[in-house]
């Protein structure tokens, strides 16, 4: 069993702006779906801490540190039940449901074209169901926003799986996304990282798809971020989860290299002094 003391205080003074890097072409962006659509809350604010929970050999800064983090792909996420919970199949995807009578779907515009010169008949019949899956670009490091109740924490930490016993925070993710993105740049060898990072927000599972494409036209319509790099459908689908997922208080950083597609389901990022830096054990 853990024991946190508790208050624990890391002073610091955070910035949630996109910030550029543009000497070592590393982009972060923060990602707040409050600030885009109403009646959305997650429970984070910039003054939170983050928690990674893991066993003591897989943290960077344990008495028996290690030399690498592990990040996975959407896809492989969805795979695991680090919870004990049912795995969330839905991870990285979306689904779009599709209907004859309404405008606006450039896939079902496709459909009605095909259809109405091959069989004009069942004009007005036709619905789908597609999904869509992100490509092999992003590599997420999963974390958990540190509950400041002592019934939440234990709520939480009674849903981890059972050998974690150590904690790592964070206490500045915009600086951790910064080197998080540069560390994954420089071993992979690619020409520019894009780290996407933020609270995840829970929905009941038949309002996820309908959230992201209102998501979607808001951004658009608003300034809700600096606009210096593009939000898409695909970092919105990463920060949205079915609300059976709801203890996890989840805060993602998502890794993004679009000249770079992984052949793997994860990888095993070195450490830096940098990133090392940023991480603080809970004894």
């Amino acid at each position: 069993m853990i024991q946190i003391p508790f208050p624990f205080t890391i002073s610091r003074a955070e910035n949630v702006l996109t910030s550029v890097d543009s000497h070592n072409k590393v982009w972060e962006q923060y990602i707040d779906l409050n600030r885009i659509m109403s009646g959305v809350r997650h429970s984070y604010t910039v003054s939170d801490m983050l928690i990674k929970y893991s066993e003591k050999e897989h943290s960077p800064v344990s008495s028996i540190p290690t030399n690498v983090l592990r990040l996975g792909t959407p896809n492989s996420y969805g795979d695991l039940s680090m919870t004990g919970l049912v795995r969330d199949e839905s991870e990285g995807k979306v689904k779009e449901y599709l209907n004859w009578n309404e405008k606006g779907s450039e896939q079902m515009e496709i459909l009605k074209r095909v259809f109405t010169q091959i069989h004009p008949e069942i004009r007005g019949n036709i619905k789908a169901e597609l999904t869509r899956q992100l490509p092999r670009h992003y590599m997420l490091f999963c974390v958990s926003i540190y509950p400041t109740q002592s019934f939440e924490r234990q709520k939480q930490m009674q849903r981890t799986n059972p050998c974690y016993d150590f904690m790592t925070i964070i206490t500045s993710p915009t600086a951790f996304a910064k080197q998080l993105g540069l560390d994954v740049k420089r071993q992979i060898n690619t020409v520019t990282t894009t780290v996407f990072h933020g609270p995840v927000v829970y929905l009941d599972e038949d309002k996820v798809n309908k959230f992201i494409y209102q998501s979607l036209v808001k951004l658009r319509e608003s300034e809700s971020f600096p606009n210096i790099l593009p939000i898409t459908e695909q970092e919105i689908i990463l920060f949205v989860k079915d609300k059976k997922y709801q203890v996890q208080q989840e805060y993602r950083f998502a890794v993004y290299t679009p000249f770079h597609k992984y052949s793997e389901d994860h990888i095993l990022l070195d450490v830096s002094d940098g990133l090392r830096k940023l991480m603080f054990p809970v004894k």
